[in-house]
């Protein structure tokens, strides 16, 4: 891979660094409703920290594919694209089925 956009690093990782994000607020909520002395807000808090170690989990073994997907493309394994060398994502259009490039973002039909 020539060049690394920083548009592909955000591609790959934006979601598991959202959904970390996400975990790390219900565990600080989740604590400070646990604190609380509301009816309603114990249960809420104990369900809110319990979930943090799920949303990080997920989030973590999310980066981890990504990782691995890029350490692929840069070996030139797997599905890379033509042009730049990158990842490609396979998605379904409306025409059929297609390759995006998480790179340089160019289409390639798989049907042709």
């Amino acid at each position: 891979m020539r060049i690394m956009r920083i548009g592909l690093l955000l591609n790959l990782f934006y979601r598991p660094a959202a959904l970390a994000v996400l975990g790390w607020l219900a565990h600080s909520q989740g604590e400070k409703l646990m604190l609380s002395t509301g009816d309603w807000s114990k249960p809420l808090g104990l369900l809110l920290a319990q979930a943090a170690p799920v949303l990080l989990g997920i989030a973590g073994l999310w980066a981890l594919w990504g990782c691995y997907r890029l350490a692929r493309a840069m070996f030139g394994r797997g599905i890379v694209c033509f042009c730049c060398g990158g990842p490609m994502d396979q998605r379904r259009g409306r025409w059929g089925s297609y390759q995006h490039c998480l790179n340089c973002g160019r289409n390639e039909s798989t049907r042709y």
